[in-house]
């Protein structure tokens, strides 16, 4: 009884670091994240939400980083290799913050046509 109890806790506390996780994709990797507008070449692809929730024990810095992650997968899946993002929103508790949103317009565009180095997220 002991051990079985032992065993429930440890998985509800694993499960708990573990959620919000995002993993970037192979094609999201080469999605370049950035506030800066896109080369005037680059072509739409339409919009993409990242989003991603969590516990308040992972920092707002950490909960950006992933909805950034999930919109370049996401704009990765529609053939986009560049993300004009907005500024990540930040969802609450009265504990901290729970999660995190960014909307992006997902461009494709030929060779070094990005008008920008890949930049990380901006922590709030």
């Amino acid at each position: 009884m002991r051990q079985t109890l032992l065993y429930s806790c440890l998985m509800i506390i694993s499960g708990c670091a573990t959620m919000g996780q995002v993993m970037l994709t192979e094609g999201g990797s080469h999605v370049v994240a950035s506030p800066n507008a896109p080369a005037p070449d680059c072509e739409n692809r339409g919009t993409v939400i990242g989003e991603t929730r969590g516990s308040t024990l992972t920092s707002a810095g950490q909960h950006t980083l992933r909805a950034v992650d999930d919109a370049r997968n996401k704009a990765a899946a529609l053939g986009a290799n560049y993300l004009q993002t907005t500024t990540p929103q930040l969802t609450q508790s009265p504990y901290g913050p729970t999660g995190a949103i960014v909307t992006g317009a997902a461009f494709a565009c030929r060779g070094q046509a990005l008008s920008s180095p890949a930049q990380p997220a901006s922590t709030p």
